[in-house]
């Protein structure tokens, strides 16, 4: 027999937009209900929070937002004008509540951390094992970067001698840290996981805060970076790492795979479970009668039935888009939109640069200003369907860096326009 579950809420995706929508219905004291078909790209990511590029130096994160809404019209953040900076400091407020491991620069200012590539860019906010490593308050310093074995060894010399290049005209330096921990030849196959699982071993920390005091000390480096600092406690790691290698050690910000965000996604479920938001993992499909959505029906033969319904679910890691001949938004039918398309050719959608304008990335689910999905003629599709995240017209983290930050605030007054008509 067909199970069949009501709630006031059902939210589909369980990154960030989604969690954002879940937790601010849940506390609301909204019933609510999670469906996720897969991973998406949270787990992913960097595991630090971004809004925006910062539009000047020491530009606020809610200066920098107005400034990529005015530059870029079809962005989810021009789309919302009316409720911009409402979102972004509810979302600056429920990240910090929630999550009390992030850490954010002073007075609205955005951190400035060195990049996998051995750049320097702002944050918004970022784990605190992370947001050590602040640059704005390491002026002057030689930080060594951590080679470990494999993979992770070739990386460390790049970013080292990219670091050094982009850290000159601070006053600072870089250097490769070589440790003697990870010699045999297998060695060269490990993983951030695999290094993330080491580390906390017992009595490992130490060991390894000892080698890298060693080799900081051999080349003058007052401070360590390292590529990862565990999946379970980081902080308390990282305070082992510290106090044997003598020097200050902080956490580079991660690329795929990443061990931040493996540590973000599994504080986002851990919190769903704790104020009791029901997660349903599976394959989604919409019941509709007429303009309104009635119920998600997922393959298992479960009905989750709400009065009102977020749309989370990503774009092309997480399934929310695919594209065949054409893109399309997978559980309701939506139509996708393509700011600054040029056709619908493959080619016509990616910039032959690569770090040009790429169509394709901004593929996504037109709104209105409370994220309403629209038809193609600009019509309200659903009344009580909402939408947030990656999966807005307009975005792309890669585009416009403002991957999280823009997960949480749209999910936020996402949530609102849901609680709303609920």
């Amino acid at each position: 027999m067909t199970e069949s579950l009501t709630v006031d809420i059902a939210i589909l995706g369980g990154g960030m937009a989604g969690f954002a929508a879940a937790v601010t219905a849940r506390r609301a004291g909204k019933d609510v209900a999670l469906i996720c078909q897969s991973p998406g790209a949270t787990a992913l990511s960097s595991g630090c929070v971004d809004f925006a590029p910062a539009s000047s130096e020491g530009a606020t994160i809610a200066a920098s937002v107005e400034t990529l809404a005015a530059a870029r019209p079809a962005h989810p953040f021009a789309v919302i004008a009316s409720e911009r900076a409402r979102a972004v400091h509810a979302a600056v407020e429920l990240l910090g509540r929630e999550f009390p491991f992030l850490a954010g620069g002073a007075d609205g200012r955005p951190l400035l951390l060195a990049t996998p590539m051995g750049a320097v860019r702002d944050a918004a906010m970022a784990q605190k094992t992370i947001a050590l490593g602040d640059l704005q308050l390491l002026r002057g310093a030689r930080i060594g970067v951590v080679a470990l074995a494999g993979v992770q060894a070739l990386e460390a010399r790049l970013v080292a001698s990219l670091l050094d290049e982009s850290l000159a005209s601070r006053g600072g330096s870089a250097t490769l840290l070589t440790v003697p921990l990870f010699v045999q030849r297998s060695d060269a196959q490990l993983l951030s996981s695999d290094f993330a699982a080491d580390v906390e071993r017992p009595g490992r920390a130490a060991e390894w805060g000892r080698a890298i005091g060693l080799a900081a000390r051999q080349c003058g480096a007052t401070h360590a970076l390292i590529s990862t600092v565990g999946l379970v406690d980081p902080v308390s790691t990282l305070e082992v790492l510290t106090q044997g290698a003598g020097v200050r050690c902080f956490e580079q910000m991660s690329g795929p795979p990443s061990v931040p965000g493996l540590r973000l996604q599994r504080a986002i479920d851990a919190r769903l479970s704790e104020i009791g938001v029901r997660v349903i993992s599976g394959v989604a499909t919409a019941a509709i009668s007429g303009d309104t959505v009635q119920a998600i029906q997922l393959g298992s033969g479960e009905r989750v039935n709400a009065r009102a319904f977020v749309l989370a679910s990503g774009k092309f890691l997480s399934g929310g888009i695919t594209r065949e001949a054409t893109f399309q938004e997978t559980v309701f039918g939506l139509p996708v939109h393509v700011p600054g398309a040029r056709g619908t050719w493959i080619g016509d959608l990616l910039d032959r640069d690569p770090a040009g304008e790429h169509a394709a990335l901004a593929a996504g689910v037109a709104t209105d200003s409370m994220l309403r999905p629209l038809d193609a003629d600009g019509a309200v599709r659903f009344p009580n369907l909402f939408a947030a995240g990656a999966i807005l017209a307009g975005s792309g983290a890669t585009r416009d860096q403002s991957g999280l930050g823009l997960a949480a605030a749209t999910g936020w007054l996402a949530a609102q326009g849901a609680m709303a008509f609920a």
